[in-house]
């Protein structure tokens, strides 16, 4: 903790980078990403459940209680099920990280680990100053994950919209 103290207190001369701990514009903008991006899998999954006509009101447990109710329902084209089913267990982890970070926000008020930018204290023969940059609690850099997880929301949707094209047209 004197550490962290000792890094706020210090000014590097002659450089015009910023230190900031709790970036509230940062933080604002990753809690926010993690909300959306879970509401963005809700409507999702009240696709599939249209598609399929069932109900279902949320990307209920990583994604598992789509892939159960799906197990359970028969339907013209099982091949196109299975594909789903296949995409959405596929997708399993990286849904999983999403939803849990998402939930620390929302019931804890706080991102446990998220961390802003830093500058480490400098000594007088140091040549660089040393900078982290935001990450995540698994020290991934947020602007990574970010892309990341948008990338991989897309990738799902893209691949299950034609087949839930299909489907809902069959059904």
């Amino acid at each position: 903790m004197n550490t962290v103290n000792d890094y706020r207190k210090f000014i590097v001369a002659n450089h015009t980078m910023s230190k900031s701990y709790k970036d509230p514009d940062l933080i604002t903008s990753v809690e926010a990403f993690l909300f959306q991006s879970k509401s963005c899998l809700d409507i999702f999954a009240q696709l599939i459940a249209y598609s399929f006509k069932f109900q279902i009101s949320s990307y209920q447990d990583n994604g598992n209680g789509l892939l159960r109710i799906l197990d359970r329902i028969s339907v013209q084209n099982d091949e196109d099920k299975n594909n789903i089913s296949q995409l959405i267990k596929q997708s399993v982890p990286w849904v999983k990280e999403l939803v849990e970070m998402r939930d620390e926000v929302a019931h804890f008020s706080d991102l446990e680990g998220l961390s802003c930018f830093l500058i480490k204290q400098c000594n007088g023969s140091d040549l660089v100053v040393k900078v982290f940059y935001p990450a995540m609690p698994s020290g991934e850099r947020v602007s990574g994950y970010m892309d990341k997880t948008w990338n991989n929301i897309c990738a799902l949707i893209d691949k299950c919209r034609p087949l839930l094209v299909r489907v809902a047209k069959n059904n």
